[in-house]
């Protein structure tokens, strides 16, 4: 008996070992450790989706919560285009012709594709700028549109309550300038996702 008690204590980790060695059921001790921690540190997710007209600019804004500070691990971005300005999508009635849409040959059908967006990114309390300028959205933001391919960017930034992170995003296809035209908009929607912390680093 004696000797399966120590083999099974030698298949334990040292944390639980030591809890059953004290007589302490490490599931619980476990759970215990969890709450401790998650009642001051838990998962997060900040989202936020606009529609940019074609051959325009517009600035979104997340702004950090005042009750926790946020450690950002992952930014996700998911692009959709041609749409109207509510976001519904139009379908692919629209050509590159008549509709000044961004051409990206290896979709076929560029209406299926939102290729043509480029992104700023600025941490407007500090005043610091988290992109070389204007990027392509595809150069972080999940690659191949419409593709179902969710790949996060590992964007690792410590936000401080009440930040104001600002995405300033460029939709770089021609203005619509044709009456019956349908491309218009182009949908783009970012998520940030991370560790929220309601106890100051350090304190």
């Amino acid at each position: 008996m004696l000797e399966s008690i120590f083999q099974f204590l030698n298949l334990c980790p040292s944390k639980n070992k030591e809890f059953i060695m004290q007589g302490v059921n490490p599931v619980i001790a476990e759970i215990q450790t969890a709450s401790k921690i998650q009642r001051v540190k838990y998962w997060y997710t900040y989202t936020i989706t606009s529609t940019i007209a074609n051959g325009s600019t517009r600035p979104l804004l997340v702004t950090i919560e005042q009750d926790a500070d946020f450690q950002i691990l992952e930014l996700t971005m998911a692009c959709n285009a041609p749409v109207n300005e509510d976001g519904t999508p139009i379908g692919t009635g629209a050509t590159v012709g008549d509709t000044g849409v961004t051409d990206f040959p290896l979709f076929g059908n560029v209406a299926q594709s939102a290729r043509g967006l480029t992104i700023q990114i600025t941490d407007t309390g500090a005043g610091r700028v988290l992109t070389s300028g204007e990027i392509p959205v595809e150069n972080i933001g999940t690659p191949a549109y419409g593709q179902q391919l969710y790949i996060p960017y590992k964007m690792k930034y410590l936000a401080l309550r009440n930040t104001k992170l600002r995405f300033d995003v460029r939709n770089r296809d021609l203005a619509v300038t044709t009456p019956n035209s349908k491309a218009q908009y182009h949908e783009i929607s970012i998520g940030l996702t991370g560790f929220k912390y309601e106890s100051y680093l350090g304190a």
